[in-house]
């Protein structure tokens, strides 16, 4: 008997078919989509470390280059394709902001430093002695260790109020031959200072000043600067400012050794830090600035007197302008004055009282009264000792200048035709 097989399927089986084609076919998705992510990941990745490294050749080309201070936005030559590198630069107080900008496949970033001219330990001027025709004499416990660049009448011991010179040897280092200037700082940048020194605020109303009412104010240096200003004296106490804030007034500010100043600038014609004062910050004044005992400004702090180019520059307008650091206070970063004119009189305009202390770099358009110690580097027009009521030109009584305490590199003030160093990251 001839007969027939009917095979039928049923129909939960034929689900199942389809649900292991459907999922088969996502997992086939999912692994085609995981590839595509992995690779999409991957070129983000490398984009994003390549905008870092940019970047890093962004500020090695500022540091190698000899791109002037305040020179605004420079685009910078990138040897790869999509990649684009810019840099803006600005002054920021006695150093200079670097703000580098790089882009490659839609990615971004930035970086911001703070710059200054390099300083060499070794190589650099532990002591620059501008040549007036006066040879340096030294006296007491003096100690210079390091090159010492000095006037062609050179170094003596000399004898003041019955002492003499009681070290071995009166240079532990080179010697070489100085010339009858200083070396140069960039023009822009000292014009930039003596703008910073020439502003007045525009009206009697203050600025910005209930920054100084708050707990604790940041302002990150990617934003626009925030100036507080006054017409008026300000006392800074119990006041917490971190960042890229200009604290301005048209008199005197006092600061209290309550507050905590980090990376900000300080304006005025008369800048006062309390005793025992703790910070980073910068101090910009055109008339006085006293640093009291035991006040410690951390690295890189500034103090500069810098001449208000609206007075004039007679001996009576800078005799009593002077930047004095007390006994036992400490200072890293720099020290400096500038002036339009060399003063006639013997007067100091920076005085470094005995057993203060500064790490980095002195800088003295005139007249340098050192009794405490500099572990860097000192370039003055003229050294002073007042001892006994008598003036001494050109003689340096118990002051010690070395080049040992120091880092290998570090920062000071911008000058002509020198390498710089970024001597901080900024936020």
């Amino acid at each position: 008997m001839m007969g027939k097989w009917i095979c039928k399927i049923k129909s939960g089986a034929l689900q199942f078919s389809v649900f292991i084609a459907v999922l088969i076919a996502i997992l086939l998705a999912g692994l085609i989509l995981y590839a595509y992510t992995f690779v999409y990941l991957k070129k983000q990745s490398e984009a994003a470390v390549a905008n870092v490294r940019i970047a890093d050749v962004g500020f090695d080309y500022l540091l190698a280059s000899d791109v002037k201070p305040g020179q605004d936005t420079l685009t910078i030559p990138s040897e790869a394709e999509g990649q684009s590198v810019r840099a803006i630069t600005s002054p920021w107080g006695v150093f200079e902001k670097a703000y580098v900008i790089t882009t490659h496949r839609k990615k971004r970033f930035d970086k911001v430093g703070l710059l200054a001219t390099k300083l060499d330990r070794v190589a650099s001027p532990t002591l620059y002695l501008s040549d007036e025709n006066t040879p340096l004499v030294v006296v007491g416990n003096t100690k210079i260790t390091g090159k010492a660049v000095l006037p062609e009448q050179g170094i003596r011991p000399g004898y003041i109020a019955g002492n003499s010179f009681y070290g071995k040897q009166l240079v532990a280092g080179s010697i070489g031959r100085s010339k009858g200037e200083l070396p140069k700082l960039y023009s822009s940048y000292r014009d930039a200072l003596k703008m910073l020194t020439a502003m007045r605020s525009e009206n009697k109303r203050d600025e910005n000043t209930g920054f100084l009412n708050h707990k604790h104010s940041v302002c990150s240096f990617r934003e626009k600067t925030k100036v507080i200003r006054s017409a008026d004296p300000l006392l800074l106490a119990d006041v917490r400012l971190t960042g890229n804030f200009i604290v301005r007034s048209d008199s005197l500010i006092v600061v209290k050794n309550t507050s905590a100043l980090k990376d900000i600038i300080l304006i005025a014609p008369i800048v006062e830090i309390e005793e025992g004062t703790t910070g980073t910050f910068q101090v910009i004044a055109s008339e006085r600035i006293k640093v009291n005992k035991n006040c410690v400004l951390a690295y890189p702090s500034a103090l500069l007197l810098v001449q208000d180019p609206l007075k004039n520059s007679t001996p009576q307008y800078l005799h009593d302008k002077q930047l004095f650091i007390d006994e036992n206070a400490q200072v890293k970063g720099v020290v400096g004055c500038l002036l339009e004119k060399v003063p006639t009189d013997f007067y100091p305009q920076i005085v470094v009282e005995t057993s203060a202390k500064i790490a980095g770099q002195v800088f003295c358009d005139g007249n340098l009264e050192l009794k405490g110690t500099v572990s860097g580097s000192v370039y003055t027009r003229y050294f002073l000792t007042n001892q006994g009521g008598s003036i001494y030109l050109n003689h340096l009584f118990n002051g010690v200048v070395e080049n040992q305490n120091i880092p290998d590199f570090y920062g000071g003030m911008l000058l002509e035709d020198q390498d710089k160093i970024v001597v901080k990251w900024l936020y």
